[in-house]
């Protein structure tokens, strides 16, 4: 009972893939399509590129193949092979991030150099030279974390504060994104008032504690007013 009140975009994905299914079962196939057109679109917009493989390998193909549109059903394993480049994009910079973060929590706490040579050996990792190898806004926002985590571990707070200020922009570009994500962007918006209380760049630290203003009203849970606070 509980589940059915706990929307998330991929179970709203899903629900839609499933309604495309049952209209197809029923014979109304042009109901279908529109369907599934519906959870392509709400898919790409959120980067579920898992759902969108799944939609184009499995639900679409064959129902094309049912209908006899080999030709359409063949596009739809293209469309399918573009959204597993993606996936893999973003998979290899979660992985890197993860990485990061037990470096961060090694050479963090004990100062060790043998962690370091560690950490920057990771850096020179070829998808970390270039941010437009991060095919996607999650790989980007991964790109940008790394190297601000990166930085604030060797202690270049300018450095941190710059691909810091990056994210923010990247969500501030993106105001969908905030929308589903803004407890994650409150996280951003805290790192940014710690590196500019530490660069003293209080003028920027009063936009910061605006934008967290700006987005208390998002915060419907209980655990999201708690962090927010």
């Amino acid at each position: 009972a509980m589940e059915s009140y706990h929307s998330t975009p991929a179970s709203n994905a899903h629900s839609l893939i499933s309604r495309a299914d049952f209209l197809f079962e029923k014979g109304l196939y042009k109901q279908a399509d529109k369907m599934l057109h519906r959870a392509e679109k709400f898919a790409k917009k959120h980067e579920l590129h898992s759902t969108l493989i799944a939609m184009h390998h499995q639900h679409a193909f064959d129902q094309h193949m049912k209908r006899r549109e080999p030709k359409k059903a063949e596009k739809k394993i293209q469309y399918a092979e573009k959204e597993l480049k993606l996936l893999n994009n973003y998979m290899q910079y979660s992985s890197l991030l993860a990485k990061t973060s037990h470096l961060y929590n090694l050479y963090g706490k004990t100062k060790n150099k043998k962690y370091i040579h560690d950490f920057n050996r990771l850096m020179k990792h070829p998808l970390l030279k270039d941010e437009s190898q991060a095919m996607t806004f999650n790989s980007k926002r991964r790109f940008y974390d790394i190297h601000a985590v990166y930085n604030s571990s060797i202690g270049n707070e300018l450095k941190a504060y710059q691909y810091s200020q990056k994210i923010i922009s990247l969500y501030d570009s993106h105001p969908e994104k905030i929308k589903h994500n803004a407890i994650i962007y409150a996280g951003y918006l805290n790192n940014m008032l710690l590196f500019c209380y530490f660069l003293k760049k209080y003028k920027e630290t009063e936009l910061n504690l605006e934008k967290l203003k700006m987005i208390s009203p998002m915060m419907k849970t209980p655990y999201q007013k708690a962090r927010l606070f």
